[in-house]
């Protein structure tokens, strides 16, 4: 394999798993491997310092899914088990793959977006699985359901015992988040707030974020008013039929703004798989 740069996150130089060369991980034999510290990385050159290299160990640490906040139910997702029911879909699994198959050496990370079902949060789970499960690369992630940390950092509020950094901390410091549901919990200006001071940071400390959305990130150009087409013509009756919002609108043209810097936009284009396969499945007649 090719000799890799490692990444430079903050102060601290990382091999592109992003654990440190000097972390010590539990070998299943017993005590770190000497010569990666059970990282499976090993730098080439002294001091732990320049281009590193998997160690002949094999063995990196391999982070479970439950550690980085996944649900239960999401534990099992993985781009093996994505069914590619649709040419959309398996250009959204080929493209999402390959970004997990290249990690670290990637230079955005992605935002999926597409209508309920498509299997946006399976891909987003799928590249985490890829990366730290399969590859074996010792990165820090987190899988962060939007709706859920908004409340929290609201409850904080109230509780003396937390505070939105200390909150917030556990994302900034991982070198993969996870930003599912992005536009489910908006409609205020600290919600707008939060968020575009969530993705900024993201972006400016350097980490990678997968988000998943259902809202389009353009919209079709505005409709005419209905006072510029007759009175009963199918055109003025299409103008009164609400547009689809878009992800703009729900959290601002400034955090797409963000995210067009931060992350490789791709369309999941496909059917619900909720309701053309799940629902067939569970009929008990």
């Amino acid at each position: 394999m090719a000799e890799t740069e490692p990444r430079v996150v903050g102060n601290a130089l990382r091999p592109p798993g992003g654990s440190s060369t000097s972390t010590s991980a539990g070998r299943r034999g017993g005590g770190a491997c000497p010569e990666c510290s059970g990282t499976g990385w090993k730098a080439l050159g002294p001091e732990g310092s320049g281009p590193v290299r998997p160690c002949a160990c094999g063995d990196g640490p391999g982070a479970s899914l439950t550690d980085l906040g996944v649900p239960q139910s999401l534990r099992d997702r993985t781009l093996r088990n994505f069914e590619e029911l649709s040419v959309g879909l398996r250009r959204a699994k080929k493209i999402v793959g390959g970004w997990a198959g290249k990690y670290p050496d990637v230079h955005a990370g992605l935002l999926l977006t597409g209508p309920s079902g498509v299997g946006k949060t399976h891909l987003a789970v799928a590249a985490l699985a890829a990366i730290v499960s399969e590859r074996r690369i010792a990165a820090r992630a987190r899988f962060v359901y939007l709706p859920q940390l908004l409340r929290r950092l609201q409850g904080s509020w109230s509780d003396r015992s937390l505070s939105e950094e200390s909150l917030l901390a556990p994302l900034f410091e991982s070198e993969i988040v996870v930003l599912d549901q992005l536009g489910a919990d908006s409609g205020s200006a600290w919600v707008e707030d939060r968020l575009l001071y969530l993705l900024t940071r993201c972006l400016n400390d350097g980490v990678f974020v997968i988000g998943t959305t259902v809202y389009p990130t353009s919209g079709p150009r505005p409709r005419h008013s209905p006072v510029d087409e007759p009175p009963g013509s199918a055109k003025e009756a299409l103008s009164r039929v609400p547009l689809p919002e878009t992800l703009g609108e729900k959290i601002t043209a400034r955090a797409v703004s963000v995210l067009r810097e931060a992350c490789q936009f791709v369309e999941v284009k496909g059917e619900d798989y909720r309701e053309t396969v799940l629902q067939h499945g569970l009929g008990y007649y």
